[in-house]
C-alpha cells in the first residue's frame, strides 16, 4: 500500500474487506511468523521439547500463583473453597450441600460429585435432559413456524 499514510492502512483494509465502521478493529499481523514457528517446531525436535518444557513451566508457575491465593491450608497444602468442603454421604445431606453452594461454584461441584452418583441418578438426569431438549425443539419449531407465517403475511402485503 504505497502512497498511504501508516495510520490509513488499517482503515483502507477494513473498508476494502467490508468493515467500514472499524468494528472488528485493526487487522492483526504475525500470520507468516506463526506459520514459520510452527514449521520450525515440526522440524526441530529439540526446539519443540524446549518449547513444551517452557509451556509446562509457565503452567506450573500459574498453578503455584493460584494456589498461593487459595484461602485454606490443610497440612501445608493449599486448597480452594471447593476442595475444602466435605461431601455428605446421604441424599438429604447432598441436597443441603447443593443449596448452600454458591451459584458460581455449583457447576464445579456437580462435576466433582458426578462419580458419587448412582445409575438411577444418572438415569434421572438423562431423562430430565431429554425432556428439556424435547421442549426446546418444540419451542424452536413453533418459533420457526411463527416466523414463516409472518414472512408469508409480509409477502402477501408487499
Amino acid at each position: 500500500m504505497v502512497g498511504y499514510p501508516p495510520n490509513m492502512k488499517g482503515r483502507l483494509v477494513n473498508r476494502l474487506l467490508g468493515d467500514p465502521e472499524g468494528i472488528l478493529g485493526p487487522p492483526l499481523g504475525g500470520h507468516i511468523a506463526r506459520l514459520k514457528f510452527k514449521k520450525h517446531l515440526e522440524k526441530d525436535t529439540g526446539a519443540r521439547e524446549a518449547f513444551e518444557r517452557q509451556l509446562k513451566e509457565e503452567q506450573e508457575r500459574r498453578r503455584a500463583q493460584r494456589e498461593a491465593s487459595f484461602p485454606f491450608q490443610f497440612g501445608g497444602i493449599a486448597v480452594s473453597n471447593v476442595q475444602a468442603r466435605v461431601v455428605p454421604e446421604t441424599a438429604k445431606g447432598l441436597v443441603e450441600y447443593f443449596l448452600y453452594t454458591e451459584a458460581h461454584e455449583l457447576e464445579i461441584e456437580i462435576s466433582r460429585l458426578r462419580p458419587w452418583w448412582e445409575v438411577e441418578d444418572r438415569l434421572i438426569e438423562l431423562e430430565a435432559l431429554q425432556k428439556v431438549l424435547l421442549e426446546g425443539t418444540e419451542a424452536y419449531d413453533k418459533m420457526q413456524a411463527d416466523f414463516l407465517m409472518a414472512k408469508q403475511g409480509l409477502m402477501k402485503i408487499l
